[in-house]
């Protein structure tokens, strides 16, 4: 059925002799060797209802991965979650990006501070502000520390979220006592930010329960 479809369109198709095509293409080898151009033709027949959908793109794509490498390739001091002498003390045990705390043994590094406890705590709560940093666009590593701050550690919580609301949020907390000393007078992300990390959860939300529904 389909060699004949193909005959009978190929008959309608206006027959050329080479050296017409040649005057109309050009001479720049656009003919080929043999000198005559083949016609392809695809015919596309409506898929059925009860036909498979192709699967959903992945929504963390190469824009997300070069994030990622961008933020674990970023030294201590770009980071803005410590004090130059709190960098100073990690560089000199060999932790200088923020790849290589997120690789460290909190309990490790702790055994080099007094309070080893407080500092483990506060190592695994960097640590875990990198990678939630890592895993959302335009996210950086003091954003989602601050987002911590606030209640909003995770990404069901964050794809929920309004812009306004969250900012708002935020604003709150930064006119707070340890809102102030957190920041240590940066500034706030703007919205348009706070926009791009809530669509970018929502997606990803959206995408990973279709794909738990379709498995």
């Amino acid at each position: 059925m389909f060699r004949q479809i193909y005959q009978w369109i190929e008959s309608k198709l206006p027959t050329n002799r080479p050296s017409d095509l040649s005057q109309s293409l050009g001479q720049d080898g656009a003919l080929g060797e043999a000198g005559h151009v083949r016609l392809r033709c695809r015919v596309q027949f409506p898929k059925k209802n009860g036909s498979p959908r192709s699967p959903l793109p992945s929504v963390t794509g190469s824009v997300v991965s070069i994030h990622a490498a961008t933020i674990y390739q970023m030294s201590l001091r770009r980071l803005k979650l410590f004090s130059s002498k709190r960098c100073q003390q990690l560089e000199k045990l060999g932790i200088d990006t923020a790849g290589a705390l997120v690789d460290a043994d909190p309990y490790w590094i702790a055994g080099h501070f007094s309070a080893k406890k407080k500092a483990e705590r506060s190592i695994r709560h960097y640590q875990q502000a990198i990678r939630v940093a890592a895993s959302v666009p335009e996210m950086l590593p003091h954003h989602a520390s601050l987002l911590f701050r606030i209640h909003r550690k995770h990404r069901k919580g964050l794809a929920a979220e309004t812009p306004t609301k969250l900012f708002r949020d935020l604003q709150r907390y930064s006119e707070s006592t340890s809102g102030r000393k957190h920041l240590r007078g940066g500034a706030l992300p703007p919205v348009e930010r706070i926009k791009v990390w809530i669509d970018h959860c929502a997606k990803t939300e959206s995408f990973e329960f279709q794909q738990s529904m379709a498995g």
